[in-house]
């Protein structure tokens, strides 16, 4: 999505500020994983949970 092939047809459709904000808000979160520690890395932490509800709950992957 956030590739050139995403991006164009996102811009037609939403426009250009709104897939800029879109990837600010990715660029945003790709920063987040790489600083923040295990204990606060919401992608981590949603990681972990999807492996606990599949793993003990049997919920659809």
């Amino acid at each position: 999505v956030c590739s050139a092939v995403g991006v164009v047809p996102l811009s037609l459709q939403y426009g250009f500020p709104n897939v800029n904000k879109f990837l600010e808000g990715a660029w945003s979160i790709d920063s987040h994983f790489r600083s923040a520690s295990f204990e606060k890395n919401l992608p981590v932490l949603l990681g972990l949970l999807s492996v606990w509800n599949v793993s003990f709950f049997g919920c659809p992957e």
